[in-house]
């Protein structure tokens, strides 16, 4: 099919390869502009981090008011630890280390509602059983931390199902856990911070892909786009006695 001529050359393109042009180049400008929102996306969710320590902690004493809460918000906590309601999330690094970050449940004082509290880190023995004994603090407690929501994209060899509560588990299902303590466990949790336990290790480093890694992506899916059509264009220049009524 013949689509533009310019003296003895003419421009004709086969139908599959228009058919190849009109499915892959659309697909190509669209990945390159999801990358471009993504950068956006991750430059506002810096800007919120950023606004976030300059905001004084709230206290919370419903877990309702975490809806309200901007990204990473600082809080204070006034409650109780649950007894034997504390597991170790296996498989967590701090400065390179292998270990285990300490989660338990927190009982609000006001409303009695509970949520995950994740404590810190404590650092993998030589071997992995029998496995650390961690202290849970007795009684009432205030306790300041960081709102961020529980992860939920851990990959696991093997589902988990527990019939009671875990004392170590690969990754926090939030469905397990409600149904084992009785109580709707939203789905963000605390992180303590560094003056909550001196035994344990609390830094919580955001780890995000920052937005110029996104508009490099971006870059690259346009320019495969730009390379793209531009072989199908130089492939498809003939002069005219070369080409029989395509």
């Amino acid at each position: 099919m013949r689509l533009f001529k310019w003296g003895d050359r003419q421009l004709s393109v086969s139908w599959p390869a228009l058919l190849a042009v009109v499915v892959c180049l659309p697909i190509l400008l669209r990945l390159g502009f999801w990358q471009l929102e993504r950068a956006e996306y991750k430059q506002q969710l810096l800007r919120d981090l950023e606004t976030a320590e300059s905001v004084p902690a709230s206290t919370i004493e419903r877990l309702g008011q975490l809806a309200t809460l901007r990204p990473n918000a600082r809080v204070i906590l006034k409650g109780n630890f649950l007894p034997g309601r504390t597991t170790l999330l296996d498989n967590r690094y701090y400065r390179g280390r292998a270990g285990f970050n300490v989660v338990s449940l927190f009982r609000l004082k006001a409303t009695e509602e509970a949520m995950l509290v994740n404590r810190g880190w404590l650092p993998l023995g030589q071997y992995r059983y029998p496995l650390p004994q961690v202290e849970t603090p007795l009684g009432e407690v205030e306790l300041a931390a960081e709102i961020r929501p529980v992860p939920t994209d851990t990959v696991v060899l093997q589902e988990e199902v527990f019939d009671h509560w875990p004392e170590l588990i690969q990754s926090v299902d939030l469905q397990q856990l409600s149904r084992l303590s009785g109580y709707e466990l939203p789905t963000a949790w605390a992180l303590a911070s560094a003056d909550s336990d001196d035994s344990l290790k609390q830094e919580w480093p955001v780890t995000i892909v920052g937005p110029e890694r996104h508009h490099g992506y971006a870059v690259q899916w346009f320019g495969l786009a730009i390379v793209f059509l531009g072989v199908m264009i130089v492939a498809g220049f003939k002069k005219t006695g070369d080409t029989q009524g395509d």
